[in-house]
């Protein structure tokens, strides 16, 4: 498996700027990056629902996410539609502490992209919702340079910040550094 390009490492630029969109005729290219993708996923079926390109050191727009018990490339993919309402939710990142901090982040429960199909080079629009959005829409933001750190709700923006949540009445110390 490759390595994960963590927050705060030499490589860690690659995460925070936007990545590369590739042309709809360059499907063979797609087709190794997909593979490439799914053996990296599949290789941490346990802690990962999703992997993006950046994160792996590649600079194209594309990663691949299990949805249920699917897995699915998306290149080149944009929100085109979203419900106006959100949900706050922990998420945690293989690219922050190697995915062992959590934060909550604010994310629509419903969402229309469009992407680019890897076997066809043809762009379609599909509509997720809940987790599946969820999942879609964190890979996305690593495709725009945008990490959980980015979007952690209030106070949690701030690095090495300890803070305390309450969950299903017990407490318990999440960091997001």
């Amino acid at each position: 498996m490759r390595q994960i390009v963590q927050m705060g490492s030499k490589e860690s630029n690659i995460l925070l700027k936007p990545t590369a969109t590739l042309q709809s005729e360059n499907t063979p290219q797609m087709k190794r990056l997909t593979f490439m993708l799914m053996a990296e996923l599949k290789g941490r079926h346990s802690i990962a629902l999703g992997i993006a390109l950046n994160q792996l050191n590649s600079p194209y727009h594309g990663f691949i996410v299990k949805l249920g018990n699917h897995y699915r490339t998306f290149f080149n993919a944009t929100i085109i539609k979203h419900s106006s309402t959100f949900t706050v939710q922990k998420e945690s990142c293989l690219s922050c502490n190697k995915g062992k901090d959590e934060c909550h982040v604010k994310r629509w429960d419903d969402i229309t992209i469009n992407y680019l199909v890897h076997n066809t080079g043809r762009i379609t629009s599909e509509k997720f919702s809940d987790m599946d959005a969820r999942i879609i829409q964190h890979e996305i933001d690593h495709c725009n340079g945008i990490t959980i750190l980015d979007k952690a709700e209030s106070a949690a923006k701030i690095s090495d910040l300890q803070i305390v949540v309450e969950d299903d009445n017990e407490e318990e110390n999440i960091s997001c550094s």
